[in-house]
C-alpha cells in the first residue's frame, strides 16, 4: 500500500488534547476517564521519551478536570418571590400539589420548533408581572408548548402564566441525567402551561437577526404551501424540508422521526458538518459560474483559497439558518481550521480540524463533551478521518480503475467503487457509534445500509434545490414553489418507503446491552488496536506496534468491555428490587442470580411520552442482555402497561403475563402487534397461582380471585416475591382498599414481606390499615411524580405510615429506589438515585 494510506498519526499535542478531553470527561465518569488517560499512557510509552511525555500527559487531564470544575454552571440565586411561586400547594387532606399557577414576564432568549406543531422557548431575566420591581431571576428557565404561540422570537418580551418548579425530572442512574445537561445550559427550572390558563402575550421587537431569519422561513413555508395546494403539511413529506434548512421539525410527527431512526438515516436530518458540505459545494457552484464569466479568477487566487472563500458565505448562511446547533458549530469550527491550512500553505488532514473543533469547544464549554449529540458527532467523524485511508486502499484494489473503455465504462466504475467506499465507511461509523447508540438509544438499525442510496440522492438533488429555493424565496415564493416540488420528489420517495417497510414489520431496530462507560472504552480500543493491526499488515516490515503491546491492550479492552457488568450482576445470594422513577405510573424491575423480571414498565401514550423506550427498557438493558425471564402487567391501565409495549417488541422476553383484561383500544392494537411479533400469548393469571424461576425466586400471585367479575384497578395483579424461601416485597399494582380488606381477611399473617410497594401510588383511596398490619413491612414505597396533580402520596397515606414509624419514600422525592438483599443473613440495603432529607 502507498504511504499516501497510512491512518493519520498523531502529533504530540493531540495526545495532550485527548488528555485534556479525558480530563473534562472524569467530571462525570472517573474511572472511564482515568482508564482512557492510561490506554493514552500505553501508546506514548512505546515512543521515545514516553516516560515524560506521560508525565505531560497527566499534567494535562489534571489542568482539564480542573478548569472543568470552575466553568461547570452554578444555579444564580433563587428570588424569595420565584421560591413562593415554585413551592407546592397543599390540600384541605394535606395532599401535597403542584404549584399555583403565576404570572411572568421574561426576554426570549431561545426558540426550538418540535414535532407535532409544539415549540420550546428558553426565558431569561424573569420577573413576577405583579411586580415589576421585583428582583429578577438570572438564570434560564424552559417550557414546551404543546399549540405554539403565533409569534415567540429571541428578543420578544414574553408575558405568560405557569406553574414553575424547580428542574426535577425522572432521575435513574443508569439513563443520562436530563436535569445535569439542563444545568449545563444553565436552566434550572422549568415551566408548563395549561388549558386553562390565559394564552401568551409577546411584544416588543425581535433581534434583528431572528426577525429576518423568520421572515424568510415563512416565506419559504408560503412556497411550501404553495406546492401543498394549501393542505396542512403537518405529517406531510414537505415537512422534511423546514427541517433540513431551518432545523424545523414542527411539521414532522414523532411517527415520521422514529422511522428515520430506525432506518439508520435519521443524521441526514440532524444539521450537521454533511449539511455545511452541502453548503460549501453550493459556494462552489457559484464560484464555477463566477469562472465561467471571468477565468483569471484563478491567477489572482488559487483554487483552494477561492473555495474557501465563496464557501464562508454559504456556511454562514447554513449556521444562521439552522440557529446552530452544536453539531453545526463543531463542523464550523473545522471549516476555519482547514481553511487557516490552506491560507497558510499547510497541508489538511482531517482528524487535525476534528480535533482542534474539539479543543476549541472544550475550551469555550467544556460540558459540551457531554452532549450525546457532539459526542455522535465526533465518534462519526473520527471514524471517517481513521478508515477513510483503509476503505479508499481496500475498494482501490478490489475494483481497480478500468485502463480503456468509454465514458459510461469509466462512470460506472465510479459509481460502483464509490458506492463500496460508502457502504464500507458506513458500516464503520456504525460499529464506531454503536457503544453511544445502544447506551442513548437502547436499540440500533438493521437497515443503515439506506444510507448508500440515500445521501447521494440528499447531497446531489435534494441540498442543492432546498438552497436555491430559499435563494429565490428572498425574491418571491411563487418563483421557489417550482423548484421545492422538485426537491420534494425524493422526500415523498423517502416517507412513501418507510412507511411501507413499517407497515411490513421491515423497519425493525436491534435491542442492544447497553454499555458502562467503561465498557464503550473496552470497545474502542479494541476497534483502535484491530484498525492498526490491519495498517501494519500493509506497511513495510518492522512497522506498527509490538505483539506484545498489542496483546496487552486487547487483554485490557476485553476486561474493560467485559468486566463491569459482570461484577455488578446480582450474587447467587443476592436479590434485587428496583422501583424505577418514571412519573405519574410505576415500573418493578427484579433481578437475582440468573434471572430478571419487569412487573409493569410506566407508562406510555399514542401521542405522549413512551417510558419504555427512554428509561424502563434503558435500565433493563443496561449492562446486561436485552432479555428477560418475565414481563407482567399488573393490569392494562397506560400508566402501568404502556412502558412494556417497547420492551415486548424489542427484547427477548420468555413469557408475558397479566390479568387478561383489554386495554385501551390503541394501546391494545399495539401490544397485540408486540405479541404476535414476539411469539408470545398473553398468561393470564390469577390467585393461587405461583411463578417458580432457578436460583430460588418465587412470585405469588395473591389477587384477583380465579372467579373474576372485578372490574378496573379491583382485578389488578397483587404479587408476593419471595426469593431462596424468604420474603421480599408485596407489590399491589393499583388494587383498592376493597381488594386489600379482602387479601387481609383471606391471608392474614402470610402476607408478611419487609417491603411493601404501595397501591395505586398511594393514593388515599387505597388505605387499608388491616392490610397494612398483616404486611407488616419495615420499608414502603410509593410510585408516583413528585406534587402530580392527584396528590399522591396523599396526606393520609403519608400520616398512616408516620404513626406507624415506618419510613415511605417516593420516587418524586427520591428518584429510583433500589432495595437489595445481600448476603447470607439476608440483610436489605435501600439505595436512592436523589439523597433526600
Amino acid at each position: 500500500m502507498p504511504s499516501a494510506d497510512a491512518p493519520p498519526s498523531l502529533l504530540f499535542r493531540q495526545y495532550c488534547l485527548l488528555a485534556g478531553a479525558a480530563g473534562v470527561a472524569a467530571l462525570r465518569e472517573p474511572l472511564a476517564a482515568c482508564l482512557a488517560l492510561a490506554v493514552l499512557t500505553v501508546y506514548n510509552l512505546a515512543t521515545p521519551r514516553g516516560l515524560g511525555r506521560t508525565a505531560v500527559l497527566v499534567v494535562c487531564f489534571s489542568l482539564a478536570l480542573g478548569y472543568a470544575s470552575f466553568r461547570e454552571p452554578q444555579p444564580p440565586p433563587v428570588p424569595d418571590w420565584l421560591e413562593r411561586a415554585a413551592a407546592p400547594t397543599v390540600s384541605p387532606a394535606g395532599d401535597n400539589l403542584p404549584p399555583a399557577p403565576v404570572a411572568l414576564t421574561g426576554l426570549v432568549e431561545s426558540r426550538e420548533p418540535l414535532p407535532e406543531n409544539r415549540l420550546r422557548l428558553i426565558l431569561t431575566d424573569i420577573r413576577p408581572a405583579a411586580e415589576p420591581t421585583a428582583p429578577s431571576y438570572t438564570g434560564k428557565l424552559i417550557v414546551t408548548f404543546n399549540t405554539p404561540p403565533a409569534q415567540a422570537l429571541r428578543g420578544m418580551e414574553a408575558r405568560l402564566t405557569l406553574r414553575v418548579t424547580p428542574v426535577r425530572s425522572y432521575t435513574n442512574p443508569q439513563v443520562q441525567d436530563r436535569d445535569r445537561l439542563l444545568a449545563d445550559a444553565g436552566i434550572f427550572f422549568t415551566g408548563s402551561h395549561g388549558k386553562n390558563m390565559p394564552w401568551p402575550e409577546f411584544s416588543g421587537r425581535p433581534d434583528w437577526s431572528a426577525g429576518l431569519r423568520a421572515a424568510l422561513q415563512a416565506r419559504f413555508l408560503s412556497a411550501l404551501s404553495m406546492v401543498a395546494g394549501g393542505e396542512d403539511m403537518t405529517g406531510s413529506p414537505l415537512g422534511y424540508a423546514p427541517a433540513l434548512m431551518f432545523n424545523d421539525r414542527s411539521l414532522l410527527t414523532s411517527e415520521q422521526i422514529q422511522r428515520l431512526a430506525d432506518a439508520g438515516i435519521i443524521h441526514s436530518l440532524a444539521l450537521s458538518g454533511m449539511h455545511l458540505g452541502y453548503a460549501t459545494a453550493a459556494g462552489c457552484i457559484v464560484l464555477w459560474g463566477l469562472a465561467r464569466l471571468r477565468p483569471g479568477i484563478f491567477l489572482r487566487l488559487s483554487r483552494p483559497r477561492a473555495v474557501v472563500l465563496f464557501g464562508l458565505p454559504a456556511v454562514l448562511l447554513c449556521l444562521w439558518m439552522g440557529q446552530a446547533p452544536v453539531t453545526l458549530i463543531r463542523a464550523f469550527f473545522m471549516f476555519l481550521f482547514w481553511g487557516l491550512l490552506i491560507f497558510l500553505g499547510r497541508p489538511k488532514v482531517l482528524l487535525d480540524g476534528l480535533l482542534a473543533a474539539l479543543g476549541l469547544m472544550l475550551l469555550l464549554t467544556p460540558t459540551a463533551l457531554f452532549d450525546i449529540r457532539l459526542q455522535l458527532s465526533f465518534a462519526a467523524v473520527g471514524a471517517i478521518a481513521l478508515s477513510l485511508p483503509l476503505v479508499t486502499s481496500v475498494v482501490g484494489k478490489a475494483l481497480p480503475k478500468p485502463t480503456s473503455g468509454g465514458f459510461f465504462k469509466r462512470l460506472a466504475h465510479s459509481c460502483l467503487s464509490g458506492g463500496c467506499s460508502l457502504m464500507l465507511v458506513s458500516t464503520i461509523i456504525q460499529l464506531a457509534l454503536l457503544p453511544l447508540a445502544a447506551f442513548g438509544f437502547t436499540a440500533t438499525p438493521v437497515l443503515a445500509p439506506l444510507n448508500v442510496p440515500w445521501l447521494p440522492v440528499l447531497g446531489v438533488w435534494v441540498m442543492p434545490l432546498l438552497y436555491l429555493s430559499v435563494a429565490l424565496c428572498a425574491i418571491s415564493p411563487a418563483l421557489a414553489a417550482p423548484v421545492l416540488y422538485i426537491a420534494a420528489l425524493p422526500l415523498e420517495a423517502l416517507d412513501a418507503l418507510l412507511v411501507f417497510l413499517r407497515h411490513h414489520d421491515l423497519l425493525r431496530v436491534a435491542a442492544l446491552p447497553r454499555p458502562y462507560p467503561v465498557s464503550a472504552l473496552g470497545w474502542w480500543v479494541l476497534l483502535l488496536v484491530g484498525g492498526e493491526m490491519l495498517y501494519a499488515r500493509s506497511r513495510a516490515a518492522g512497522r506498527g506496534y509490538s505483539p506484545a503491546v498489542r496483546a496487552g491492550l486487547c487483554a485490557a479492552a476485553v476486561a474493560m468491555l467485559l468486566a463491569p457488568a459482570h461484577l455488578a450482576a446480582p450474587g447467587s445470594r443476592e436479590a434485587r428490587l428496583t422501583v424505577l422513577d418514571v412519573g405519574s405510573g410505576q415500573a418493578l424491575l427484579l433481578e437475582w442470580s440468573g434471572g430478571r423480571a419487569l412487573l409493569d414498565g410506566g407508562p406510555a401514550f399514542p401521542k405522549g411520552t413512551d417510558s419504555g423506550r427512554f428509561i424502563t427498557g434503558p435500565v433493563a438493558a443496561y449492562g446486561a442482555m436485552p432479555r428477560l425471564d418475565l414481563v407482567l402487567a399488573s393490569h392494562p391501565d397506560a400508566d402501568h402497561l404502556g412502558g412494556l409495549l417497547f420492551v415486548l417488541e424489542h427484547f427477548q422476553v420468555d413469557t408475558f403475563g397479566g390479568n387478561g383484561y383489554r386495554a385501551h383500544p390503541e394501546v391494545a392494537e399495539r401490544l397485540d402487534r408486540a405479541l404476535a411479533g414476539a411469539g408470545l400469548r398473553e398468561q393470564v393469571y390469577a390467585r393461587g397461582d405461583v411463578l417458580e424461576y432457578p436460583g430460588g425466586m418465587r412470585l405469588e400471585v395473591l389477587w384477583p380471585p380465579k372467579e373474576g367479575g372485578l372490574k378496573g384497578n379491583d382485578a389488578s395483579l397483587v404479587i408476593r416475591i419471595i426469593h431462596q424461601g424468604r420474603p421480599l416485597a408485596v407489590a399491589c399494582g393499583d388494587a383498592g382498599r376493597p381488594a386489600l380488606e379482602k387479601l387481609a381477611h383471606l391471608d392474614g399473617r402470610a402476607l408478611a414481606a419487609p417491603v411493601l410497594i404501595l397501591s395505586h401510588h398511594g393514593s388515599a383511596g387505597a388505605l387499608c390499615p388491616a392490610f397494612y398490619d398483616a404486611v407488616a413491612p419495615g420499608l414502603v414505597v410509593a410510585s408516583c411524580r413528585q406534587n402530580n396533580q392527584w396528590g399522591f402520596p396523599a396526606g393520609r397515606i403519608r400520616d398512616e405510615w408516620m404513626a406507624r414509624g415506618i419510613p415511605l419514600l417516593d420516587t418524586g422525592k427520591y428518584g429510583q429506589i433500589r432495595i437489595t438483599r445481600e448476603g447470607p443473613a439476608g440483610e436489605l440495603v435501600i439505595r436512592t438515585a436523589r439523597n433526600e432529607p
